[in-house]
This record gives C-alpha cells, sequence and structure tokens, in this order.
C-alpha cells in the first residue's frame, strides 16, 4: 500500500494543523455518540429507457463503427491498468 500524501492530503493536513495544531491525534476525531446517524440521499432516478428502435439504431452503428476502425490490436492490460490507476490518483 502506498502512504505517500498527494495535493489534497496535503490540504487536508494543513487545515488540520491550523484549527488543532501541530500535535492533533486522529483519536480526537470521535463521533459523538448522541448524534442521529445521517440517511443517505436517496439516488436519482435512472434514466428513461431507450425507445427499441433507436437502442437498435445505435447497437449497429456503435457495431460498424467498430467494424470499420482498423485491425484489432494487442491490448497491454498491465498498462491499461497503471494508466487507471494514475488517473484515479489524480482526482
Amino acid at each position: 500500500m502506498n502512504h505517500s500524501r498527494d495535493s489534497a492530503a496535503d490540504a487536508l493536513h494543513e487545515k488540520l494543523v491550523a484549527a488543532y495544531g501541530p500535535d492533533f491525534s486522529i483519536d480526537d476525531f470521535r463521533p459523538d455518540p448522541d448524534t442521529a446517524p445521517m440517511e443517505p440521499p436517496p439516488p436519482p432516478p435512472p434514466p428513461p429507457p431507450l425507445p427499441q428502435e433507436n437502442a437498435e439504431q445505435l447497437l449497429r452503428e456503435a457495431l460498424i463503427g467498430g467494424e470499420n476502425s482498423g485491425d484489432p490490436t494487442p491490448v497491454d492490460f498491465d498498462a491499461f491498468l497503471a494508466r487507471k490507476r494514475d488517473q484515479t490518483s489524480e482526482q
């Protein structure tokens, strides 16, 4: 596991130090037992389904586009995962 800090973590750390001093402890941040649990907001409703004709046309166009895109090329799955990991850590 990588324990390096990113800019978001550094910014949060600076705010905690400013608010609580350099000797704050994570143990100081315990939930108040008298506080009621929070309910998460309901999920947004799903988008309406596409009419069957539209879905078939979109699928047909995607298939034709894939066929016309050229010869298949090998995929370096490890490199793909590394790129996705890097993109996720940048957010």
